[in-house]
């Protein structure tokens, strides 16, 4: 098992909620290379004509303003109807992409040779829009992950979500990680219905991951921050996020946040919720309801999550109601990484930094010393599974490595669109994986 999972396997002994605890916290499925479309600074395309044009699968990539990376572009209320990536982080060639030749790559390979350079995930690509959400999901889609983006709602916004609205998605799979939904500096965005930043009503076992992101700053009648209805034993999983200054105005409350849970599984870790308020409503920092008439398992687990300092008429920080609705809170000071309880051959990478477009992975081992001839380690990009790491799966996926730390045979014109981890595998003589012998890292 991965070291961060581990985490959670040494606070909770039941399988069951261990399997809810790490759930998408591994690796994002990718079923093939993505080929990727560029969009804003450096003339790089308007937003909403490239998700017009994006077929399934593409991953469209909203450019850093080199001038001003604080500065997003205007996405025309753009509607997502297909499985797409957006990823942030890249600033455009030093002459636009123009200069590139090209506005369509086969692979982060071609991109990084023509000039892009990626700044992920310290700086992101904006968007913002007036009046209606900045990015509308359509039911139709069924995967979609955003990475490295921010999303400024201006002015009065007239529906739900601010930033984002999924009002009905259905057995789908989301992911945000490192996004941020705020307001722009001089604008107080002020959202009519739910969800100042994001409004998703999910069904049908959806599962919606936000992962290192942060809510800051927004408005709206209910869920100040963020407002999601779970459905269908759907999954919705906060990890490491931040949710901070919001407010809703509404009887609805939920400063911070609101989750109304009608069958389905939340899980809140590694989080803040802080300085939000609900004049008019329960929950300044987070409400949870469960709605009348509400059938199935609904379950929340707050993990060494921090709900303090908001305010509201009622439920200052946390406000629960409804029939049937379970909740576990549960703090937790410190782990060790799994390898050092393992009995057998392990790997672990220890930091990733990255040296030009070369990552630099420091990485120890324990039980054996690598050897081509027998056991050695495998490398990959937390795009491919564990399991096709190895023998039988495709070379192309993995990096078979014998020798010391660091490791450097990947550089960024090796990483998949959507990347954010890279990970190691104990690898036999015949170069398949040995489940559970290492863990992944994040990449700079």
């Amino acid at each position: 098992m991965f070291s961060h999972q581990l985490r959670s396997t040494r606070l909770l002994a039941v399988p069951l909620i261990l399997a809810l605890m790490v759930a998408g916290l591994v690796w994002t499925p990718e079923a093939a290379a993505r080929r990727a479309r560029t969009s804003g600074a450096g003339g790089c395309g308007q937003f909403r004509d490239v998700v017009g044009a994006a077929v399934d699968g593409d991953a469209i990539v909203v450019m850093v303003d080199p001038s001003d990376p604080e500065f997003g572009r205007n996405s025309e209320s753009a509607t997502i109807t297909t499985t797409l990536l957006l990823e942030g982080g890249w600033l455009p060639p030093p002459g636009g992409c123009a200069a590139a030749g090209n506005v369509v790559f086969n692979s982060e390979a071609a991109f990084v040779d023509a000039g892009f350079t990626f700044t992920a995930p310290a700086q992101r690509g904006g968007l913002f829009n007036f009046g209606e959400p900045v990015v509308t999901l359509a039911p139709t889609v069924k995967n979609l992950d955003v990475l490295h983006v921010f999303f400024e709602p201006q002015g009065g916004v007239t529906g739900d979500g601010g930033g984002v609205s999924g009002p009905a998605l259905n057995g789908a799979r989301l992911r945000f990680e490192n996004v941020i939904f705020r307001n722009d500096e001089g604008d107080t965005p002020d959202v009519s219905g739910r969800g100042g930043g994001l409004f998703l009503a999910i069904d049908g076992g959806s599962n919606v991951t936000i992962r290192n992101s942060r809510f800051s700053g927004l408005r709206a009648e209910s869920g100040g921050g963020f407002e999601i209805d779970v459905r269908g034993d759907s999954t919705l999983t906060l990890d490491r996020v931040t949710v901070t200054n919001n407010t809703a105005d509404g009887a609805g409350g939920g400063g911070g946040g609101r989750i109304r849970l009608f069958s389905g599984t939340v899980i809140i870790r590694d989080s803040v919720f802080s300085g939000n308020g609900a004049p008019a409503g329960a929950g300044g920092g987070l409400r949870i309801e469960r709605p009348a008439g509400a059938t199935g398992k609904a379950e929340v687990w707050l993990i060494n999550t921090v709900i303090a300092g908001n305010n509201a008429s009622s439920g200052a920080n946390l406000s629960q109601s409804g029939s049937g609705l379970t909740m576990y809170q549960v703090n937790r000071a410190g782990f060790l990484p799994l390898v050092t309880g393992a009995s057998g051959p392990a790997a672990a990478i220890t930091g990733i930094t990255r040296t030009g477009n070369t990552y630099n992975v420091a990485f120890t081992t324990s039980g054996f010393t690598p050897q081509m001839s027998g056991l050695h380690v495998h490398f990959f990009f937390d795009t491919v599974p564990p399991d096709q790491a190895g023998v039988p799966a495709d070379p192309a996926g993995w990096y078979m490595y014998a020798g010391s730390s660091p490791f450097t045979g990947f550089s960024l014109r090796d990483r998949p669109f959507g990347a954010t981890q890279m990970c190691i595998l104990v690898a036999n003589p015949d170069h398949s994986v040995i489940p559970n012998t290492g863990n992944c890292g994040a990449l700079p």
